[in-house]
């Protein structure tokens, strides 16, 4: 039996390139749509006359996997596990 070199090649599926592209996009959205939000607050906060420093934000980024909940942002992504 000749083991000889062999390359792996990932599988893929029709409409794989579709699917990463329009996955990209949303992402993409959802990025600028937290952003967006974060201006928001801080230039309302801003014009109101509210110290910059006194605001804490906390942004969460949830995944939903195998019936469990994830902080996609959280440092310690164990530690945020919801059920």
């Amino acid at each position: 039996m000749d083991r000889g070199n062999r390359i792996l090649t990932p599988v893929s599926f029709p409409g794989e390139e579709e699917l990463f592209s329009l996955l990209l996009t949303e992402m993409r959205k959802l990025v600028c749509t937290i952003l967006r939000s974060l201006v928001e607050i801080f230039d309302s906060r801003k014009k109101s006359g509210y110290d910059e420093n006194s605001l804490q934000i906390k942004v969460s980024f949830l995944e939903l996997y195998n019936e469990e909940i994830f902080d996609l942002l959280s440092k310690g992504m164990d530690l945020d596990r919801k059920q």
